[in-house]
């Protein structure tokens, strides 16, 4: 008779995490009211200013326009740009 070991939740639960991580989008936006924006899978900052900023993401480039846009965050891909948000714009 074979000694089998048994698979703890952790060990079965790690396959399902990977796929799981394959089916995520590679960046995500999530907008409070017109006054904040966070931007996940940021890689770049292309351009900066108080009327516009362009991000690149992993999925191509995110227009924001605005007024008094500042950057209230920013770190581990994340970028928290507040402000009076009048449009954002996928490129």
């Amino acid at each position: 008779m074979k000694n089998k070991k048994k698979q703890t939740g952790q060990a079965c639960a790690r396959p399902l995490a990977r796929a799981c991580a394959a089916a995520l989008p590679r960046f995500s936006l999530e907008c409070a009211e017109k006054y904040e924006l966070l931007v996940c899978g940021c890689r770049k900052i292309e351009l900066y200013s108080p009327e516009e900023t362009v991000l690149c993401t992993q999925g191509g480039k995110v227009r924001v326009a605005g007024a008094k846009l500042t950057i209230a965050f920013m770190g581990e891909g994340k970028i928290m740009l507040s402000g009076v948000i009048s449009a954002i714009e996928f490129k």
